[in-house]
């Protein structure tokens, strides 16, 4: 009996699980007022006034989105306030990040469409998270996080 735990235990030791792919991951997005090839942005001559109904429009719509159960699941996502994103060079535009703490790899339904005048761009997924947070106090098991801080 000792011998087959000792097995077990140095089996166990040397032989690894291969890690465990969970079903979700952080996401992050980013909407902005478009900018030409040339880094000529149409933000630069208007106030975020203007665009602030787009912004809201396409805030709206994504966090719905991330809302439901088969997409974002359990956390759900929120847009941060729209700021400005600066270019290469010396140009900037209007930017609005939105972020997920549990986004499914894949989702149930399609992102929905981007709003008239905005773009989106630099989609990114980082860290192997569950779906759901596990029982027990431990960092990062619920729906506040850092992105990209697994």
């Amino acid at each position: 009996m000792r011998l087959i735990s000792y097995l077990l235990a140095t089996l166990l030791t040397v032989a690894p699980a291969p890690a465990k792919q969970n079903g979700c991951t952080h996401y992050q997005v980013y909407y902005r007022v478009p900018c030409t090839p040339g880094k000529l942005c149409a933000a630069v001559d208007t106030p975020k006034e203007q665009w602030k109904e787009n912004f809201k429009q396409n805030r709206e719509a994504w966090q719905d989105w991330a809302d439901k159960q088969g997409n974002g699941g359990y956390c759900g996502g929120w847009c941060k306030n729209v700021d400005r994103q600066y270019m290469p060079g010396s140009a900037w535009t209007w930017s609005m990040r939105c972020i997920a703490p549990r986004m499914k790899r894949k989702t149930e339904t399609a992102m929905p469409n981007v709003t008239m005048g905005l773009e989106r761009t630099s989609e990114h997924r980082e860290c192997n998270v569950n779906c759901s947070p596990n029982s027990g106090s431990f960092v990062n098991q619920g729906c506040g996080f850092i992105f990209g801080d697994c």
